[in-house]
């Protein structure tokens, strides 16, 4: 029965958490930013606040600078602000997860408190997946 259920594929959803997605953005503000995205930048289109800070873990990073085509484990952090003077907002979060969401682009998202301590959502969301579709995450608003 193993070597059948072996051979045929397994059908077993990928499995990624929140406490999984914390421990994977330990740190990130000590990561990477998109030259054009440097500091604290308006949003382009406010969808996550007034201004904001992009964060790209070393995998995102290389895989920005060569097409946007980001690979497994590819982690992107973006953190909101109300205002220029830095007032929090909240923090949105993308990693590339292979197999978690194939229709979606295996992303796996969520969206933090201020301070990003604590998940609201997570998951495949349908309220990133409305302005994000299934295309790349880094480049959608970058």
């Amino acid at each position: 029965m193993l070597l059948w259920l072996a051979a045929c594929g397994s059908s077993t959803p990928v499995v990624y958490t929140e406490d999984d997605l914390l421990e994977d953005m330990a740190g990130y503000t000590a990561w990477q930013q998109p030259a054009a995205w440097n500091g604290l930048v308006p949003s382009c289109d406010e969808a996550h606040g007034t201004y904001v800070r992009v964060y790209l873990n070393d995998i995102a990073a290389e895989d920005f600078a060569k097409d946007g085509h980001f690979r497994e484990g590819a982690l992107v952090v973006e953190a909101a602000f109300q205002d220029l003077s830095g007032t929090p907002k909240m923090l949105v979060a993308a990693r590339k997860v292979t197999g978690y969401a194939p229709a979606h682009g295996d992303w796996f998202q969520a969206m933090l408190g201020e301070e990003g301590e604590q998940v609201q959502l997570a998951g495949r969301l349908d309220v990133c997946l409305s302005c994000h579709n299934d295309t790349e995450i880094g480049r959608a608003h970058v």
